[in-house]
C-alpha cells in the first residue's frame, strides 16, 4: 500500500522497498496535478481523474465537448472520476464525468515515450476507464504511456434532435465520438509532461471502443491526433444516419409528452437523465452528423480517404456467447436448428448448413455460435482489413482462441472480451504459467506495433501483415503461430448474405 504526503509541491511513497519520490507536479495547459508511484517496484507514475474538458452539465448538455478550466494549484489525482450515467453499477456516476488517467514510466518529459491512448467499450451504453481490468500498469513497464477516458454514454451522448441540430449548426448525436476526440487533442497538447510523444500516438479499443476507433480513422476532426490503431472485436459497425438519429429523438420527445416549441431544449437539459425512457439503453454510438462523421466507414475505404496509419484488427473465437441473451435462445435440437437456419437464410440455407453440419445437441450450441460469431465479427474485421488495402500502412490481423485451462464456464468458450485482461496484463494473479505466457506475448506485441508500427520483434512467433493475395493471421493460441484466410469460405458466404457493402 502506498502512503502520499503532498509536501512543498513534491508527492513522495513510502513503498516496501523504500523511500521513492515521484515524478509531480506535472504541468499541464490548465494546472498542475501530482499523482502516486505503482507497479512491481514503484517504477510507474499513476495520475488519476484530471479533467480534460468542462462538465458536460445543464447548458453543456449535448452539446460539444468544451475546454477544461485552470484550476489553480496543485490537483492531487489519485482517485478515479465518477463514471458516465449508465445502468446500475456499485461505482459512482455524474454527468461530471469527461476525466483522464495517465500512467507513465518516464522519469522526465524529454523522454518522448510512445503513448497508447484506451476507448472502452460497452455498446455505448456502459462502461468506464476505471474498469479494474483495464489498469495500466503493466503495459507501462513495458515502455509505454498508457491514458484511458471516460466518454459520455446512452441517452446523454447519442440523442439528436433537429432543434439540437439547428442549435450547433453542424447536425446532433456524435457527442461520445466529440469527447473521444477532445481526449485526443488533450493528448497532443499534453502528453509530453508525462514523457510521452505526442506524434507517435496509438489508439486501441474493443466491442463498442473498436467500433470507436474505427470511426476515428475516417473523422476528419481525428486527423494528426494518431500515428496507429488497433481494433478488437468491433470493426466499422452499425452507424446511425443523422436523419435516423433525429427520427429516434423525436419519438423519445413524443414519449415524454413533450412538444417540440421553442423551450423544448431547455425543458430537457432541466430533466435528470434517468427521467429519459429507457435512458441506459439509449444507444450513444456513432451518428454520420456530417461533422464528426461525414460518411460510413466503407464509402473512406473504397476511395482510400481514411486515414493512412498502420492498423492491427481481430475479432475472439467464440464472440457470440456474450450475446447469447440478447440475440435470442439457441436451438436445442438438431431439427430445430436446421430449421432455424432455413428461416434466417432461405436459399443460402442448405450451403450454411454444410458448412455448419450439426449432428448432435452439443454440436447445435458450438456451431450457432460460430454462425453468429462468424457472420458479425468475422465479416466486419475482415470488411475493414481489405478496405485497409487502399492506403500504404499495413495492417495485421489477429484471431485470439486462447482458452484457459479450468476455464469456469465451458459453455462461455473463448467470448467477446475475452482478451482484455490479456492485452492489460491484469489476468489474476493465480493464473498458469502457460496463461501468463499468452497474456506477454500480447501486451508484447500490443507495445510493439505502439513504439514501431510493426508488432514483430525477436523472441516471438512471427506475425505477418495481411495483404492482396496473402491475408495471413496471427492465431493467438498455445501455440501462438501464423495462419491464413480465417475462415475464409464462411466469411466469404455471410459477407454475400448479409453485408453486401462490406465486399472489397
Amino acid at each position: 500500500m502506498i502512503r502520499k504526503i503532498l509536501t512543498g509541491g513534491l508527492m513522495f511513497a513510502a513503498l516496501a522497498l523504500g523511500q521513492v519520490q515521484s515524478q509531480g507536479p506535472v504541468r499541464l495547459d490548465t494546472g498542475r496535478v501530482s499523482g502516486g508511484l505503482v507497479g512491481s517496484t514503484g517504477n510507474v507514475s499513476v495520475y488519476k481523474g484530471i479533467p480534460f474538458a468542462a462538465p458536460p452539465v445543464g447548458e453543456l448538455r449535448w452539446k460539444a465537448p468544451q475546454p477544461a478550466k485552470d484550476w489553480g494549484g496543485v490537483l492531487e489525482a489519485t482517485k478515479f472520476s465518477a463514471i458516465p450515467p449508465q445502468r446500475q453499477s456499485a461505482d459512482p456516476q455524474s454527468e461530471d464525468c469527461l476525466y483522464l488517467n495517465v500512467w507513465t514510466p518516464a522519469k522526465s518529459a524529454a523522454e518522448r515515450l510512445p503513448v497508447m491512448v484506451w476507448i472502452y467499450g460497452g455498446g455505448f451504453t456502459y462502461g468506464s476507464a476505471s474498469t479494474r481490468i483495464y489498469d495500466g500498469v503493466h503495459l507501462a513497464e513495458h515502455g509505454v504511456v498508457l491514458v484511458s477516458f471516460n466518454y459520455r454514454l446512452n441517452v446523454l451522448a447519442g440523442f439528436a434532435h433537429p432543434l439540437l441540430s439547428k442549435e450547433s449548426g453542424r447536425g446532433s448525436g456524435d457527442y461520445g465520438l466529440l469527447d473521444q476526440i477532445a481526449a485526443l487533442q488533450w493528448v497532443k497538447r499534453n502528453i509530453q509532461a508525462f514523457g510521452g510523444n505526442p506524434d507517435n500516438v496509438t489508439i486501441f479499443g474493443e466491442s463498442a471502443g473498436g467500433i470507436a476507433v474505427s470511426a476515428l480513422v475516417v473523422s476528419p476532426l481525428s486527423d494528426g491526433l494518431f500515428q496507429k490503431a488497433i481494433v478488437e472485436s468491433g470493426s466499422a459497425g452499425t452507424l446511425t444516419p443523422l436523419e435516423s438519429a433525429e427520427a429516434r429523438g423525436k419519438e423519445l420527445v413524443t414519449k415524454m409528452g413533450l412538444s417540440a416549441d421553442a423551450n423544448l431544449l431547455t425543458a430537457l437539459r432541466e430533466k435528470a437523465w434517468k427521467d429519459f425512457p429507457d435512458a441506459a439503453n439509449y444507444r450513444g454510438g456513432p451518428v454520420i452528423d456530417g461533422y464528426a462523421l461525414t460518411d460510413h466507414p466503407n464509402a473512406f475505404w473504397a476511395k482510400g480517404k481514411q486515414h493512412n496509419v498502420p492498423m492491427i484488427i481481430g475479432y475472439n473465437h467464440d464472440e457470440a456467447t456474450f450475446f447469447l441473451g440478447r440475440d435470442g435462445e439457441i436451438p436445442k435440437t438438431v431439427e430445430e436448428y436446421e430449421a432455424s437456419v432455413g428461416q434466417r437464410f432461405g436459399e443460402s440455407a442448405k450451403r450454411v448448413l454444410a458448412l455448419y453440419p450439426a449432428k448432435s445437441p452439443e454440436d447445435v450450441y458450438w456451431d450457432e455460435v460460430a454462425i453468429r460469431t462468424d457472420s458479425r465479427f468475422g465479416v466486419g474485421a475482415r470488411a475493414q482489413l481489405r478496405g485497409e488495402f487502399t492506403v500504404p500502412s499495413k495492417t495485421w490481423e489477429y484471431h485470439f482462441s486462447y482458452l484457459a485451462q479450468g476455464a469456469r464456464d465451458p459453455k462461455r468458450g473463448v467470448s467477446h472480451a475475452s482478451e482484455l485482461a490479456y492485452v492489460f496484463g491484469t489476468i489474476p494473479a493465480e493464473a498458469t504459467k502457460e496463461t501468463r505466457e499468452v497474456s506477454e506475448a500480447m501486451v508484447r506485441y500490443w507495445t510493439q506495433f505502439a513504439k514501431t508500427g510493426d508488432p514483430n520483434q525477436a523472441g516471438l512467433p512471427e506475425w505477418p501483415a495481411f495483404q492482396k493475395g496473402n491475408e495471413a493471421y496471427l492465431e493467438i493460441a498455445q501455440p501462438i503461430r501464423a495462419e491464413k484466410d480465417l475462415n475464409r469460405e464462411k466469411t466469404d458466404l455471410f459477407t454475400k448474405i448479409i453485408r453486401p457493402a462490406a465486399r472489397n
